[in-house]
């Protein structure tokens, strides 16, 4: 069931909508739709939004015995859904010891804690963690031994 109400004030126009129906009924897409075709949502708002969540940074503990390979290819599990990543950059490690920021390195050892920039093949729906924690948390695999390497909380 979908409820369409369309309300005119002078000139701005406010949309309200009511969507109801099981988990798998499209609930979401239909409002989606709604929100493009009332131009609500305009083409360099959503370019803007896929950008910005494909290429997003994060702090990662690195569990992996193996350093991590800015060259290599990971995949970063979040919820339900797994896609193709790069880690695109290190930008500081934090020293446990003095919590002192570490810029200019390459690498990551075990237990090492750093701010890193992620680059997916396809943008997730990522929140902050500190906004989120069950949308803003993931962990990156290994897509050669299938190993969790690191996990991460998106910024």
């Amino acid at each position: 069931m979908t409820a369409i109400e369309r309300i005119e004030f002078s000139q701005s126009l406010l949309l309200r909508f009511i969507a109801a129906g099981s988990v798998d009924d499209g609930k979401s897409t239909l409002i989606g739709r709604l929100l493009y075709d009332s131009k609500s949502i305009f083409e360099d708002q959503l370019s803007n939004l896929e950008h910005v969540t494909q290429h997003y940074d994060a702090d990662i503990c690195w569990l992996s015995e193996q350093p991590i390979d800015l060259k290599r290819k990971y995949v970063i599990k979040h919820t339900t859904k797994t896609v193709k990543a790069l880690i695109s950059g290190i930008q500081y490690r934090v020293d446990v010891n003095t919590l002192e920021l570490i810029g200019g390195i390459s690498q990551l050892k075990m237990n090492d804690i750093a701010r890193i920039g992620v680059r997916v093949q396809q943008p997730p729906a990522i929140d902050a963690y500190s906004l989120n924690r069950a949308t803003g948390s993931f962990i990156v695999i290994d897509e050669a031994t299938n190993n969790t390497v690191a996990a991460g909380m998106a910024l």
